[in-house]
């Protein structure tokens, strides 16, 4: 592993059996992680009333996708108690403003991600390369 991308550190642990066990202790992560969501969010709700175009309903769906960044339409409109049409409309410009992607590409029974967001939690767990 390359020492330049590295974010912790290795320990020596125990030894069992002889052998010497080192242990990886990621150091910052999780502050620098929740740092990059908060601001993600407030840069992202600030984009939406800048747009002219906030409405309560597209900021109650920026609010579920935070704790849902991926999600269909039934599941949006049971949790968030609106209906299908007000639902589709503040999708579209959640999705103009760049915000969240659809990824089935289907008339019906869509699914919504909020893509930046998943990167962000996803850092760091991309496989491996030989």
């Amino acid at each position: 592993m390359d020492k330049s991308k590295r974010i912790g550190q290795f320990l020596k642990s125990s030894v069992v059996g002889g052998e010497h066990y080192n242990t990886y202790v990621p150091q910052k992560l999780p502050t620098e992680t929740a740092q990059a969501i908060i601001k993600l969010f407030n840069k992202d709700r600030t984009m939406i009333e800048k747009s002219g175009r906030s409405t309560a309903t597209i900021l109650t769906l920026h609010t579920y996708l935070q704790r849902n960044p991926i999600s269909n339409t039934t599941k949006m409109k049971k949790t968030c108690d609106l209906v299908l049409p007000s639902i589709m409309r503040a999708l579209k410009t959640l999705e103009e403003l760049g915000i969240v992607k659809e990824i089935t590409g289907k008339e019906r029974h869509k699914v919504f991600v909020y893509n930046e967001y998943l990167d962000i939690l996803s850092k760091g767990t991309e496989p491996l390369k030989y």
